[in-house]
Parts: structure tokens; C-alpha cells; sequence
């Protein structure tokens, strides 16, 4: 996390599941609507958010929308989700102290994304470089 963060927001999933609201919260995610489109997401990327997310860590240093970060950690397959950023065709790469940044645009916000997976397990988007 960027030593200059201005606000800082951590969730910790694994540790929220096992407490009540955790287990009312899941059980509503697990249900109807929701459950139908969480099931859709999780074929798509390879990965059931409401199993495998274990944490989820939001900051920035400004009040700017591109300057937040956000960092997941989890049991992720992360080939997989890289293979689907490829596919972007907008897609772009290029290394930074050891790691691969990956961009691409997002076509519903018009705006380019950032991200990396530092480690296996680990995922960091941004709105900036």
C-alpha cells in the first residue's frame, strides 16, 4: 500500500465469512438473482468470489477515481485471468521494477486499466500507472 494513502479501506473476507453478518451476507449472495449472475462470473473468470476471495484492500492518495487502487488477494487462477486481459484488444504490457504491468480499456467507463500480479494470489488494479 502507497505510504502517502489519503484513505484506506480493508475488507477481510475470510474473517468476515465466519462471523454472523459474514454468514447472512453470503447466504444472500448464494440466493436468487445474485447467485445467478455470481455463477455466471465465476465461469467466465475461473474464479467464485464468495469462496476465493480472501481479502480486498482499497486506497489513494488523492480524492481522483483513477488514482485509487485496489488489491485482492485470493485463490486465484491467475493464468487464466491474464489470458482474458489479452484479449482485450486494446491490450498492453510492459515491465516495472521485476513485474508486468497489464493494461487495457475498459469499454464500459471509456478509460484505461491498470493491473499486475505481483505474486501468485495477488491482484493489483489502478486507474493510473
Amino acid at each position: 500500500m502507497g505510504a502517502n494513502a489519503k484513505w484506506v479501506l480493508h475488507l477481510d473476507v475470510d474473517k468476515l465469512r465466519s462471523t454472523t453478518v459474514g454468514k447472512v451476507f453470503m447466504q444472500r449472495l448464494t440466493s436468487g438473482k445474485d447467485n445467478d449472475k455470481l455463477n455466471a462470473m465465476a465461469a467466465l473468470l475461473g474464479v467464485d468470489l464468495r469462496k476465493e476471495l480472501a481479502s480486498a484492500t482499497l486506497y489513494s492518495a488523492s480524492d481522483r477515481e483513477e488514482d485509487s487502487v485496489v488489491t485482492l488477494r485470493g485463490r486465484f487462477n491467475t493464468e487464466h485471468l491474464i489470458t482474458l486481459v489479452k484479449a482485450n484488444e486494446s491490450y498492453e504490457e510492459k515491465a516495472y521494477n521485476g513485474a508486468t504491468v497489464r493494461s487495457w480499456i475498459d469499454e464500459k467507463k471509456h478509460k484505461r486499466t491498470f493491473g499486475a500480479v505481483p505474486e501468485e494470489g495477488t491482484i493489483v488494479m489502478s486507474g493510473s500507472e
